[in-house]
């Protein structure tokens, strides 16, 4: 932690905002934990020696791609370039706009800049498909040799049809004094139906491609010529058990036949050899009181989960247990893709940064639904959180905002963000010390200007004064997020059906807030009958007060009236039950 200070302190000290350090940390965590005179050699190589200032968007890339590489082997990298006739402002103004190459081996850079071995193959395809009147609309050559070789054969794989053994042209003229490549050998063989290629493989490598009748079975010789003698396609080995997970699945969980299929299929766990694993997994589910069935809910949802014992571990050990774990791991399966020390740790340290505890973070992880662990959604939440402090909102007020709203909310686009909190303080009328801002800032986020102004003139048409419309938002500003359909059915309902007036509704803001058809009309049915039949007066109780009763409560209410109106607790509930199905 003492380096992590130095070195963010060593970042600011050189001029970096806050925004561009927290880029820096979540491309690599373990880079802002490097040796600090390290960090200070590479910030000023890159400011002085390769002339990027440190103002410059692709400054902190340059300073990533050099940290563990020394002078000397930058020197060699750089001569390279000088080498296929690159002066040193060249090389300069190249390291300038793509500082990514600094990051890469000599070998690949032989390999971009290399004339016989990808230019002029490249320029001999595009020649033939000129010279064939085929290529008006192709990309520019710039762009064709930028392409990877598996998207340039995928280029010349469209030509083949009209231009037979175009491909075989392209690796005959790239591959006379080069090895191949397991890639382009995989791309050739997962493309056989081209002229040539199997006989080109055969005289090229030793290698035979033997048709089967399900598959294609590739069998290298151990040959220098290869890379790597690797299957690349195979058929499944006949030791392996091509149905261990659903056995396990059927053993251990008790899942019937199909949803094991189905869920070992979801889960593309073909290459499990063991189920060790496994084992362990769901012994530290049994160890953490997760039962049977919660066990279950976890592993269908997320099946991948049997070979993530480290995560588990982790999250137990944040805080997240029981029915919580079930939850996290049912909304948040995508964790079990994300790596636990590049992605997930430095995530969830930032949000206990800004958040202060870990307390808070789990609150934070309970009621999301889907919690993102990128570096982009890191960094707008970071941008966010700064905006919120420096518009003047408590860390309790701006905790309060992240609990209250989905991680979409969080997300928001900064100057969506900033613009939001502007309305609701000026045009709303909102003060920022008021407890209610951040409802109302939850409220209006996702509504441009114009769409609240057509819910306001909805108020209007009612008779409703601007001012009695600010005091409703500010009172519950929840009606803004009524649709319009929504908020004229109950204006209809309040207004003209019991004759309500503005300055009721705005004392009584609550009955904007229930649904008509499942709570407030079927509570006014039955308040009526009693009326009727005079066993309440005419004004106690009202109709806000019983709207607000819990479903239990005012089902005891109707208990007191079964003697004089047997069958009322039933006309309610069956009234309830239509409005649901």
């Amino acid at each position: 932690m003492e380096r992590s200070s130095m070195n963010v302190s060593l970042l600011q000290n050189f001029g970096l905002s806050n925004k561009r350090i927290v880029m820096f940390i979540l491309s690599k965590p373990s880079k802002i934990s490097v040796d600090p005179k390290l960090l200070e050699s590479r910030l000023s190589y890159v400011d002085e020696k390769l002339g990027i200032s440190r103002e410059s968007p692709v400054f902190i890339t340059a300073v990533s791609a050099v940290l563990w590489r020394t002078d000397s082997e930058i020197e060699k990298k750089m001569q390279i370039f000088r080498g296929f006739g690159w002066s040193d402002s060249e090389i300069a103004t190249l390291f300038g706009a793509q500082p990514y190459y600094l990051s890469k081996s000599k070998a690949y850079i032989s390999d971009k800049l290399n004339l016989e071995k990808r230019i002029k193959p490249r320029n001999a395809v595009l020649k033939i498909l000129k010279e064939k009147e085929l290529v008006k609309d192709a990309p520019s050559f710039g762009t064709i040799v930028s392409y990877s070789e598996l998207k340039f054969l995928d280029f010349v794989q469209s030509y083949e049809s009209r231009v037979p053994g175009l491909c075989e042209t392209y690796m005959n003229r790239r591959n006379s004094e080069r090895k191949v490549g397991s890639a382009t050998l995989k791309y050739l063989v997962s493309h056989k139906e081209g002229g040539g290629r199997s006989l080109w493989l055969k005289e090229k490598g030793g290698l035979w491609l033997q048709e089967t009748p399900n598959s294609i079975a590739i069998m290298f010789r151990f040959s220098t010529l290869f890379r790597s003698h690797r299957l690349f396609y195979s058929t499944i080995d006949a030791n392996r058990k091509p149905h261990l997970l659903v056995d396990y699945l059927m053993d251990s969980l008790h899942f019937s036949k199909k949803d094991a299929i189905s869920i070992s299929t979801k889960a593309k766990l073909t290459h499990l050899k063991s189920t060790i694993n496994s084992d362990i997994v769901l012994n530290i589910f049994k160890t953490y009181g997760l039962d049977l069935p919660q066990i279950r809910r976890i592993v269908s949802s997320a099946p991948k989960i049997l070979t993530c014992k480290p995560k588990i571990r982790f999250f137990h050990q944040l805080g997240l247990s029981g029915s919580d774990l079930v939850t996290f791991i049912k909304n948040n399966p995508h964790i079990l893709r994300t790596g636990l020390h590049t992605k997930i740790i430095p995530c969830l340290g930032l949000l206990r940064q800004l958040l202060g505890s870990d307390e808070i973070v789990i609150q934070v992880i309970n009621r999301s639904r889907r919690l993102s662990f990128t570096n982009s959604f890191m960094e707008r939440l970071s941008t966010n959180v700064s905006l919120l402090k420096n518009f003047g909102l408590s860390n309790e007020r701006i905790v309060r905002f992240l609990l209250t709203n989905p991680p979409s909310k969080i997300n928001v686009d900064p100057n969506q963000l900033e613009s939001r909190l502007s309305y609701v303080q000026e045009k709303l009328g909102i003060s920022r010390e008021s407890p209610i801002f951040v409802h109302a800032l939850s409220a209006v986020l996702w509504y441009t200007d114009s769409e609240i102004e057509r819910k306001m003139q909805n108020f209007r048409s009612f008779g409703w004064s601007d001012s009695d419309i600010a005091l409703l938002f500010m009172n519950q500003p929840y009606c803004l997020t009524m649709s319009e359909a929504n908020m004229l059915n109950k204006l209809n309902f309040y207004m003209k059906d019991l004759g309500y007036t503005p300055s009721y509704l705005m004392a009584r803001h609550s009955f904007f807030t229930l649904s008509l058809d499942k709570r407030v009309i079927p509570r006014n049915t039955m308040l009526k009958i009693l009326r009727e039949k005079k066993l309440v007066s005419s004004d106690k109780p009202s109709l806000n007060s019983i709207a607000t009763y819990s479903e239990s409560k005012f089902l005891e209410f109707l208990r007191r009236f079964e003697e004089d109106v047997p069958c009322l607790r039933k006309i309610y509930l069956d009234s309830v039950k239509r409005v649901v199905s």
